[in-house]
């Protein structure tokens, strides 16, 4: 008992003494002062700005399916094809119709023209004109109506082809081809989720508010954001004297400005009038105009001999 004890103690303390003899390392970093990030852990819910739900506006099978669940859909994209073709048919009818109207218009236009005629030679009643007549109204009436149901026929055909009204993903499919919908089940078809842009909601503690706000560009004042960037405001400041010390030795200034005032002449000749009839017939009545004019502040007359 006393050798295996040795044994194995001399056994456990040999990775002892490797372990004491390995160094550790030890690194160093200079104290620094900047932002510290801080992590705020919440739970939050994404709401979409708008949810479409699709529905038909038409009776029909389902002949195609275009997109898959939670496809990314555009606006004006083709979402399912409904099948059109009894809508087409009645179309096609319609337009027969139509035609029959129209010739039916032309008919009775020549009537009332030929029984107007014969009217004014004693040859046709009156009442047989007002009934050709009205004839004629009532086929014009007939087309526009016909019309009418050509445009809502077209319209169907065009609400075969269901499209995305918006932007976003595309939800649960809950029909396929082969589906025959009504509009009068008001059933939907799909969803479309807007996704840009989307709003995010969560609830974080009171305390941590300062933290996470962001100031809004209204709330930034000019002497935060010198307070806040130093370095910047510095640069700047220096920035400014630059550009005023240049600027102050290339501004022309002048011990003695030249300086231009507007000045008004007036030339008035009398030939053969004495100065003293210049002087009460010409000189005085302009005196008394010029004193009217604002800002004239100095009136002297022309040097020289009047005429």
């Amino acid at each position: 008992m006393i050798i295996r004890f040795m044994i194995s103690a001399g056994l456990s303390a040999a990775p002892l003494a490797a372990s004491a003899q390995q160094a550790i390392p030890v690194t160093t970093e200079p104290a620094r002062i900047g932002s510290q990030p801080v992590e705020v852990l919440a739970k939050g819910t994404v709401v979409s700005g708008s949810v479409v739900t699709i529905r038909t506006r038409v009776d029909g099978k389902i002949q195609q399916v275009h997109v898959t669940e939670g496809q990314l859909v555009r606006r004006g994209q083709p979402l399912f094809t409904i099948d059109s073709r009894l809508n087409s048919a009645i179309l096609i009818k319609q337009e027969a119709q139509l035609a029959a109207n129209r010739a039916q218009i032309v008919r009775f236009q020549a009537d009332a023209v030929r029984y107007q005629s014969l009217r004014g030679e004693g040859f046709a009643a009156q009442q047989r004109f007002e009934q050709v007549t009205a004839e004629s109204a009532a086929a014009v009436a007939n087309a526009r109506a016909t019309e009418a149901l050509i445009q809502q026929t077209r319209l169907n055909i065009e609400f075969a082809t269901i499209v995305a009204e918006t932007d976003g993903k595309l939800g649960t499919l809950p029909l396929r081809v082969g589906n025959v919908v009504r509009q009068a089940e008001n059933v939907s078809m799909a969803s479309i989720t807007q996704m840009n842009p989307i709003l995010v909601q969560s609830n974080v503690p009171e305390r941590w508010l300062p933290q996470i706000r962001f100031p809004r560009p209204t709330d930034m004042h000019i002497s935060e954001l010198c307070i806040r960037r130093p370095v910047m405001t510095l640069l700047l400041t220096a920035a400014a004297l630059v550009a005023g010390t240049i600027a102050y030795t290339r501004l022309p200034v002048a011990a003695v400005p030249r300086v231009d005032f507007p000045v008004i002449s007036v030339f008035a000749s009398f030939p053969g009038a004495s100065p003293e009839t210049m002087a009460t017939s010409v000189a005085l009545p302009l005196e008394r105009e010029f004193s009217t004019i604002a800002g004239l502040e100095n009136r002297a007359p022309p040097r020289g001999r009047t005429r």
